[in-house]
């Protein structure tokens, strides 16, 4: 993108927080601030499968899981063979009993279970390696007309060069959102990153100028100084002047 519409960097840096909050957990239930009515619109009307805690069933949960979407166009799923692959290694990688010692449910299934460091960086990978994150991030921002879908797809090829989709994955290992501005890696400037190479000027809020202040209004001084003996609006003699009597 040319340079002449790069806008300046505070107010990329100040979008990147923006653009972090509204999409921190892209993944399995993040959610809008908009009020979703489309399981009271459109109740279910099956019951929800039981998974067995055998390998096939564990994997069936997890794939249900990584793939669950919405209605609502502020939530994203991966596709079906995206999560199946992921499902597939992590049960491979941990095994099932692997997996129920750390008391993971199949009915309610998740990931932030509490992996030792080293076992969350390698189901980290697994999820990057089989999800494409950047879809994530071009659904959330294209949906509800939030930004032209030509600028979603600019950020969503930005995600995998500034390592946001590892972000990504390791919050749904840690139940923990990327930090905005904090920590070693914040997430904050990798989104300002992307902003400035996917936005320009009219993608953002316009700066306003401040308009001048009228001219300061001087007081009027007065060419003589007024009779202290003589109230102002008071004719004198007249009935309101203290000066005057009157006869009873």
């Amino acid at each position: 993108m040319p340079a002449a519409r790069r806008p300046s960097s505070s107010r990329v840096l100040a979008l990147g927080a923006l653009v972090l909050l509204a999409l921190s957990a892209p993944l399995a239930g993040c959610t809008s601030k908009s009020w979703e009515t489309g399981d009271i619109d459109h109740p279910t009307t099956t019951r929800a499968p039981r998974y067995r805690t055998d390998a096939r069933g564990i994997e069936d949960s997890l794939t249900a899981y990584l793939a669950r979407s919405s209605r609502d166009l502020g939530q994203w799923g991966a596709p079906p063979e995206q999560a199946r692959c992921a499902a597939r290694r992590i049960v491979e990688t941990l095994g099932p009993a692997g997996l129920l010692d750390h008391a993971y449910n199949p009915q309610k299934p998740r990931l932030d279970l509490g992996f030792d460091g080293p076992m969350v960086a390698r189901l980290t990978s697994i999820l990057t390696g089989c999800i494409d994150f950047s879809r994530s991030v071009v659904g959330l921002m294209s949906s509800y007309r939030k930004l032209p879908i030509e600028t979603a797809q600019c950020f969503g090829k930005g995600v995998r060069s500034v390592g946001l989709d590892r972000a990504f994955a390791t919050s749904l290992v840690t139940g923990v959102e990327p930090e905005a501005i904090q920590g070693p890696e914040p997430a904050a400037p990798r989104w300002a990153k992307i902003a400035e190479q996917c936005l320009g000027n009219t993608d953002l809020l316009p700066i306003l100028t401040p308009g001048t202040l009228p001219p300061a209004v001087r007081p009027i001084t007065p060419t003589t100084a007024p009779d202290p003996n003589t109230l102002p609006g008071i004719v004198p003699g007249g009935p309101l002047d203290p000066t005057t009597t009157t006869a009873p």
